[in-house]
């Protein structure tokens, strides 16, 4: 019987040594009373082995009345074990929800993007980081409870409407492109990727947004820089290398006639000849008016477009076709340019890496829209092995700079689809230059 009270005595002080050390870490009421309950159990067991030794004759139902004790102290322990596990877990998850909370406040004050919380159904701005405080020039203080219409951040409402109904349509916007309005009144070029979530039972977003106007800046310049080079290239095979094949030309046709004349029988070498010579100087001048094409400036975006289909299909042999409402609006030199290169890359992309062998151009008149459509019968674009590389982001560029957006995809029936949608109104008024893009954006 002294083992049985040697070893209720051990299991309950081990179980008080467990429960001190989980209330040091864990500091929970419910810890302090199971250890308060195996430190009076205990105790009693000490009390007991004590009476025990200095009353040996002691009856042994008295020694058997401590095994429900045993039995108690056990499951005391037991539970003490499974409770401190599970509190021991929950408390790893707090300390891991605290650090990550504190990744994330790092990440949210520090990053160089402007970082905004609003509410989703009226747009009230929770909070903001130091980088929307050096982009927009609000502060803090200034920003949280207004929201973005309020301080007037967006230059464009229609692009603000369009990017509510995206968030509330998709929970999500991805590498969204507009302009917004700093404190100051500068208009500047930012691309936002957002994200709902849900906050106390109420729909809020993030959003991140970049500052990408010195980017549009140098990619303006690149693209002016392309577009004055391929004008000197035009000129040049225009006005220098054509004009001298024509005098080669006039003088092979001299030597055919001679010879004719002399030697009828040496005569047709000379003559394929000089049909070969023909024909480079009509590629050379094709090539000419599709780099500088002069066409655009005499008869406009339309006939551009119809000599750019006739030249496509005798240089490639394969079927191109242009077609045009009649109600198509008269666009501006600037307008008529950016649109004539977006078809034109288009079509360059679909001859190099669709295997196509038909080609059609379209221009559509809306309401308020006008649509551009660059349509191909290739294997369309998942299944080409090269990549149209720069050119699908200079397309997207001009297409931005008429105030309007580009998509490409495949088609149903096999090919490729380039579509292109810009509103007329802003179209008329594009004007090329350093400014294009500022332009087209804050109209």
């Amino acid at each position: 019987m002294h083992l049985i009270l040697i070893f209720s005595i051990l299991l309950r002080v081990a179980g008080v040594f467990y429960s001190i050390v989980l209330w040091r870490r864990l500091r929970d009421w419910r810890i302090g009373t199971l250890t308060a309950i195996l430190v009076l159990l205990s105790g009693r067991q000490i009390f007991t082995f004590s009476n025990e030794i200095t009353h040996p004759h002691e009856s042994i139902w008295g020694h058997a009345t401590e095994i429900p004790a045993l039995f108690i102290s056990f499951l005391t322990l037991l539970a003490l074990f499974l409770f401190g596990r599970m509190l021991t877990e929950k408390q790893r998850a707090v300390d891991a929800l605290k650090i990550s909370e504190h990744k994330f406040s790092k990440a949210f004050r520090y990053t160089p993007d402007s970082i905004t919380i609003f509410r989703l159904d009226d747009g009230t701005v929770i909070d903001v980081n130091e980088g929307f405080e050096r982009i927009t020039g609000y502060s803090r203080e200034e920003a949280i409870g207004r929201s973005t219409a309020d301080l007037g951040i967006w230059s464009n409402r229609q692009d603000r409407r369009r990017f509510m109904d995206m968030i509330q349509r998709d929970g999500r916007v991805r590498d969204f492109e507009s302009t917004m309005r700093t404190r100051s009144g500068k208009l500047i070029a930012f691309q936002a990727s957002s994200e709902s979530f849900n906050l106390n039972g109420r729909a809020h977003v993030v959003s991140v947004a970049r500052d990408i106007s010195h980017s549009r800046q140098r990619q303006r310049e690149l693209i002016e820089a392309i577009e004055g080079e391929q004008r000197r290239i035009g000129h040049d095979l225009h006005d220098s290398l054509a004009q001298d094949l024509v005098s080669i030309a006039l003088q092979m046709q001299l030597v055919v006639n001679s010879t004719r004349q002399q030697k009828p029988a040496q005569s047709s070498p000379l003559e394929r000849i000089n049909d070969s010579l023909k024909q480079v100087i009509e590629n050379t001048r094709r090539m000419a008016q599709g780099l500088s094409p002069v066409d655009l400036e005499q008869g406009g975006l339309p006939t551009a477009l119809r000599r750019l289909a006739d030249n496509i299909s005798s240089m490639h042999q394969l079927e191109c076709h242009f077609s045009c409402d009649r109600e198509f609006p008269v666009l501006p030199s600037a307008a008529a340019l950016l649109l004539y290169r977006i078809i034109q890359e288009a079509v360059n992309n679909a001859i190099r890496h669709s295997r196509c062998s038909r080609i059609s151009i379209k221009l559509r008149s809306g309401t308020k829209s006008l649509v551009l459509t660059v349509d191909d019968d290739g294997v369309g674009m998942n299944d080409q092995g090269e990549t149209a590389g720069m050119g699908l982001s200079i397309m997207d560029y001009r297409a931005r700079a008429l105030g309007g957006s580009i998509a490409h995809e495949s088609r149903p029936t096999g090919g490729t689809r380039i579509r292109c949608v810009f509103p007329a109104a802003q179209a008329a008024m594009t004007e090329w230059g350093p400014d294009t893009d500022e332009q087209a954006r804050s109209a």
